[in-house]
């Protein structure tokens, strides 16, 4: 009973102080400064856990099994080197990816999570950030940034980052429905998977989705580790596991309660309520994907609209039109799978029956469906949480994502099915074969066509951009202007918004006039109306800008993209009444300090007032 009093305290601590004690600011400091530490923590314990569980305990045992799985290995890393065969790499979602990647960054070099807007680079040093802490949670970050420690910082990290998340998916996939229902369902849910073009554009990306879907098919196995173990074997791995994942997303703390359940279900069928000591004091470690949470519900401006319309029933039934039409689209113009929808829905209704007519036996005895039913309870409730949002309409590109754990779970629902329902201890033959031909003539160019659809083509112009920049003579330090400027940062590149170059153009021309940067270029995107092109009106270059074109480049039909040069500020065009505030301070003195004179450099260059 002490234990159990101790672990509702820890909870209710947890609870409270990034919720109701802290402020937001505070809430502020505290991601920014300590998250990347607490996750090291976080993670080495993950680390010591999985250890001790020892999946494999020798190396005799390692060859034996993979000797034993030899087939399914092989499937596993050609459906990964298939996923990248139609989809370019590059960031897919703007601008939630770039932030990721600089958030991972700052990480990597100073140890904190922070996004900078403003980037100015001076003798190959960056002196200036101006920026903001990201509404999500860490994880996937801090994950990236250990890769840039153990191979040096590359932005290219982050896709070679989820190719290898995508092959451990789908080892963890195959590894599931193994253990639940044999290794030849196993192959054939990796090909289900695999036939899901939004799979390959995450493969192709630098989201956090795989790393989610990883950590949610990880809870599954150490559920399935945890009741078919004794006593409180395999709960703390359990535990961290579904800790790790509460700090992915900031929706994934709901996968918290799947450990809970399970306890609950063992210590139904033992009659014994036993908790380990690591389990009891484990919610203190949600404080920091808490404190994420708070920072995101607590700034208007990452939700992009009121909180009453941010969230609210009413948009459930527009987005649930659209979330079918999304997984029963045929004319792929969607990242969907028809097979998959199609033989996954019908898989989840008849185990939703078999759970309704066995219920007491899942409670009682079963100690596979059981886990992957308490996940699937959490998954159903995001996935309605999600489409009650503003943004929640699958058929949007950018919002498709929010269906792959909803996806992974139809790719289990089928393999579970034909063993519990009809009993097949193994698939038929023509179904792995009807999902092999599926995958080459449906998939492929399914996959291909996506790739050149004009909403990810848009997405896909800042690879345009950033391989213009590249382009540019590695001795000559530039500045540039876009929309794009946190992603350009990523490369090294000084960079600043459109919407602070136009606040204060005589700044901005003051960084070539005193030889900081030797050109300044500004990156448009022109739309085409048939007859005339312009930039889009809330990213607009100001028309005080005297500028000269240096490259157009063609992406779509109806969109170029367009880099000029800022040669000067337009003498014609009167000035803003606060324009003083544009121009840069008074030269220091010549025996001013290297620290003055730094001081006078940092206030000179455009910053935000």
């Amino acid at each position: 009973m002490l234990q159990l009093i101790l672990a509702i305290t820890a909870s209710a601590v947890a609870l409270l102080i990034p919720l109701q004690i802290a402020t937001e600011s505070q809430n502020v400091l505290f991601v920014k400064n300590y998250s990347y530490w607490a996750l090291a923590a976080t993670s080495l314990l993950f680390l010591c856990f999985l250890v001790q569980s020892r999946p494999i305990s020798s190396w005799d045992e390692l060859k034996l099994k993979t000797k034993k799985h030899t087939l399914g290995i092989l499937v596993i890393f050609a459906a990964t080197a298939y996923l990248h065969l139609h989809v370019d790499r590059g960031f897919k979602i703007l601008n939630d990816e770039p932030v990721i990647s600089s958030t991972a960054k700052n990480m990597y070099t100073d140890h904190i999570s922070y996004v900078p807007v403003v980037t100015h680079v001076v003798s190959g040093r960056e002196i200036t950030k101006i920026g903001f802490v990201d509404k999500r949670p860490g994880f996937f970050p801090f994950a990236l940034s250990i890769v840039h420690s153990l191979t040096a910082y590359r932005p290219e990290n982050v896709f070679w980052l989820n190719s290898a998340l995508t092959c451990l998916l789908l080892a963890l996939v195959y590894l599931i429905v193994n253990r639940s229902v044999g290794k030849q369902y196993g192959i054939l849910s990796v090909l289900l998977l695999s036939s899901l073009p939004l799979l390959a554009q995450n493969t192709n990306g630098g989201g956090y989705e795989l790393m989610n879907l990883c950590l949610i098919s990880g809870l599954a196995l150490s559920g399935l580790n945890y009741l078919r173990k004794p006593d409180t074997e395999g709960l703390n791995l359990l535990i961290i596991t579904s800790i790790l994942l509460a700090n992915n997303r900031y929706e994934s703390i709901l996968y918290v309660t799947v450990p809970a359940m399970l306890f609950l279900i063992k210590t139904y069928r033992e009659k014994s309520l036993s908790l380990t000591w690591f389990s009891i004091f484990s919610p203190l470690l949600l404080i920091v994907p808490l404190s994420s949470y708070d920072v995101f519900q607590s700034n208007p401006t990452f939700i992009q609209t009121s909180s009453e319309n941010f969230f609210s029933l009413r948009h459930l039934a527009e987005n649930l039109a659209h979330a079918i039409a999304y997984l029963f689209e045929t004319n792929a113009t969607e990242s969907n799978s028809i097979l998959l929808s199609t033989s996954g829905i019908i898989a989840s209704l008849f185990l939703a029956l078999q759970v309704v007519r066995r219920c007491k036996f899942f409670i009682q005895q079963d100690t596979g469906l059981t886990v992957l039913l308490c996940i699937s309870l959490v998954v159903a409730v995001n996935t309605t949480l999600a489409l009650c949002c503003y943004w929640g309409k699958w058929t949007d590109p950018t919002t498709s994502r929010f269906s792959l754990p909803f996806q992974l779970f139809l790719v289990f629902s089928i393999p579970l099915v034909l063993k519990y329902d009809f009993k097949r201890t193994s698939p038929p033959a023509w179904m792995t074969v009807a999902v092999l031909f599926f995958i080459v003539s449906i998939t492929s160019p399914h996959s291909a066509a996506l790739n050149r659809q004009k909403d990810l083509v848009s997405m896909n112009t800042l690879t345009q951009l950033i391989e213009w920049v590249q382009s540019q003579p590695a001795d000559e330090a530039n500045l540039y202007i876009s929309s794009h400027s946190i992603a350009l940062a990523l490369y090294g590149n000084a960079s600043i918004p459109i919407e602070l170059a136009n606040s204060m153009p005589e700044r901005v021309i003051w960084t070539s006039e005193a030889s900081i940067y030797k050109q300044v270029y500004a990156a448009e995107l022109l739309y085409n109306d048939g007859n005339n092109s312009y930039p889009s009106t809330e990213r607009a270059l100001s028309s005080r800008f005297i500028t000269q074109t240096v490259h157009e480049e063609l992406i779509d039909i109806n969109l170029r993209l367009r880099i000029v040069r800022i040669l000067e500020v337009s003498p014609s065009l009167a000035a803003p009444a606060n324009s003083l505030k544009n121009l840069p301070a008074a030269s220091p003195d010549p025996n001013a300090s290297p620290l003055e004179q730094e001081a006078y450099l940092y206030h000179s260059l455009p910053l935000p007032q």
